[in-house]
């Protein structure tokens, strides 16, 4: 059902609240969830309720170290940076995207990526807004 926008975004809001623990995170990242979450992102990113949703989930399994090297070459960064750039004037995405991009950057191998994306300067334009 990935290519279901509103399975999609519901799995998304799924995953985001069942990533509070450990333990359930270590497991949905061994179960496909990273991979699954930067398919949606891309898939669906005109979706605003969507990309919020996948930003969350995404940000609270990137806090695991190797759902983070998962994320990575998965394209969480380059599909983060290119919905964040679609919903400018959007605070929530912005926040949900920002915090993502946060956690992602603990990876050396995803910090570089978003560098090269333009997160750094997206978050300052953000922040002067």
């Amino acid at each position: 059902h990935q290519t279901n926008e509103i399975v999609a975004s519901a799995g998304c809001g799924a995953l985001a609240a069942l990533a509070v623990n450990k333990e359930y995170v270590k497991r949905m990242g061994y179960s496909g969830a990273c991979e699954a979450i930067v398919f949606s992102l891309k898939k669906h990113y005109s979706n605003e309720r969507l990309v919020e949703r996948a930003c969350r989930a995404m940000g609270r399994l990137a806090l695991d170290p190797g759902n983070s090297s998962w994320l990575g070459p998965a394209g969480a960064c380059e599909a983060l940076m290119y919905a964040q750039k679609q919903h400018l004037n959007n605070q929530f995405i912005a926040a949900a995207s920002f915090g993502a991009m946060g956690n992602l950057a603990t990876n050396e191998y995803n910090r570089n990526r978003l560098v090269q994306q333009g997160c750094c300067k997206a978050v300052i334009e953000a922040m002067k807004r």
